[in-house]
């Protein structure tokens, strides 16, 4: 097994068991809430194959729509914060979000996954393949640095946070979405929670967790508030029934004849605004 560590204020002994069941544990110093995970794990592997159709999602580019639908939100929040200048994804996945924001800033994406790179670059998009802590920038800087529904996945995210900072120019933002450990609904459901599954999500973060990795690298939060998001009906079945081959899947979806898109907020998924000092 791997030395535990807190990722975040690099605590190490006394962690306090969160979800047994599933190998989570929480930080008692900064409250960080993560999974423990073995040396074998290699988490790029999650990320290519049937993640993208079958697995962490039932067909992502069947989903487009919709998806494109919740980016379209996260872009008016961030005209608000910035409406021109230069814009860097991180996990851009297909480029469903580059697409978008390419129309209102100057947009860089980059993901591991080589697949979805591709399918970007075809679209004309500046999507770079490769792992963000490894790649050189040279002397690009940006005005907002955005991860959607990625934090949570990687395996060293502070190491992202201090690269992010960097890039920044002086009143730069960072954007994250992510799940709420603190919420109602997480600590309602404990480790039922749809969005506890470890190895492929490995951090559950608090909007004050945030605060005290972001306070190490001299940035402050902007605003955190909760989000919500469109998926198609059959999408959402798909990932409480773990499967479209699943009985009861098709029995809700009238063998999957039933479709349509569901707007829900949960309020356990948080939109967290970090701006440099």
């Amino acid at each position: 097994m791997k030395e535990v560590v807190c990722n975040i204020c690099k605590h190490k002994e006394g962690f306090l068991p969160f979800y047994p069941r599933k190998s989570i544990v929480q930080c008692p110093k900064c409250s960080l809430v993560f999974a423990i995970i073995d040396n074998n794990l290699n988490v790029e592997d999650i990320y290519n194959g049937d993640y993208f159709e079958g697995g962490e999602y039932q067909d992502y580019f069947k989903d487009k729509v919709t998806i494109q639908k919740n980016f379209e939100a996260r872009i008016q929040d961030l005209k608000k914060i910035k409406s021109k200048g230069k814009l860097l994804e991180i996990g851009c996945a297909y480029g469903f979000f580059l697409e978008l924001a390419s129309k209102q800033w100057t947009s860089t994406g980059v993901d591991i996954t080589e697949a979805g790179i591709d399918h970007a670059k075809k679209q004309g998009l500046d999507a770079r393949l490769g792992n963000f802590i490894e790649m050189d920038f040279e002397e690009e800087k940006f005005d907002l640095i955005c991860m959607w529904d990625t934090i949570e996945h990687l395996e060293d995210p502070f190491a992202f946070i201090q690269k992010a900072e960097s890039l920044l120019k002086d009143d730069g933002h960072i954007i994250m979405t992510t799940g709420d450990i603190s919420s109602f609904v997480s600590k309602f459901r404990k480790d039922k929670w749809r969005l506890v599954h470890p190895p492929s999500h490995l951090y559950y973060f608090s909007p004050e967790s945030f605060d005290a990795a972001f306070n190490k690298v001299k940035m402050k939060r902007s605003f955190c508030h909760h989000v919500g998001y469109s998926r198609y009906y059959q999408s959402m079945l798909h990932n409480i029934t773990g499967s479209n081959e699943n009985a009861l899947y098709k029995l809700l979806t009238l063998n999957e004849s039933l479709n349509f898109p569901v707007y829900l907020n949960l309020y356990d998924v948080m939109m967290y605004v970090a701006q440099k000092k």
